[in-house]
């Protein structure tokens, strides 16, 4: 799902001050989550909540058949038989490497067809954050579908307690 012009059009949205904190020259820390909050519920705004979701979902897709991954994914499916339980089980492992300080992942009522990921002490911004919603639906749902499940049905609903700083993260399959 490459849309030509959209850096573009992203960078004119959100202003080229949010945008230069994302794309700095020889950035090599953790981008900074009120940014990353701005860019994607900038880019949200701009696709809209389904294309959105399908743009991340479609991401997902991308960077497990990149050159760089192809071949890991292939060996882990022939070896472990990666399927989405076994993606979903990684979740608490993997996610420090990807986000810091957003929240504790833990995995609650888990069975074949379906996980719940509860995000504790989730960081504030998470909460009206539409961006990370779309973001977080079709990422989950990318890696939901890289393990064999059947696209047409796949859920993501994303639960929120703001009294309890939690996220609940309600994946089907």
């Amino acid at each position: 799902m490459h849309q030509p012009g959209l850096v573009g059009r992203v960078e004119q949205h959100i202003g080229p001050v949010a945008f230069s904190e994302l794309t700095e020259p020889g950035r090599t820390g953790w981008i900074p989550l009120a940014a990353d909050v701005v860019f994607l519920d900038g880019l949200a705004e701009l696709l809209g909540h389904e294309e959105a979701i399908a743009f991340f979902r479609a991401s997902v897709a991308r960077h497990f058949e990149s050159p760089l991954l192809r071949s890991f994914v292939a060996g882990a499916r022939r070896i472990f038989g990666l399927t989405p339980v076994g993606l979903v089980k990684l979740i608490p492992r993997i996610w420090p490497m990807v986000y810091k300080d957003l929240g504790t992942p833990r995995l609650d009522k888990h069975d074949d067809n379906y996980t719940v990921v509860t995000l504790e002490e989730a960081h504030f911004l998470l909460f009206d954050s539409q961006g990370y919603r779309c973001a977080w639906q079709g990422i989950f749902e990318g890696v939901i579908a890289a393990g064999g499940a059947d696209p047409n049905r796949l859920h993501v609903e994303i639960v929120t307690s703001k009294a309890l700083g939690q996220l609940e993260l309600h994946l089907r399959w």
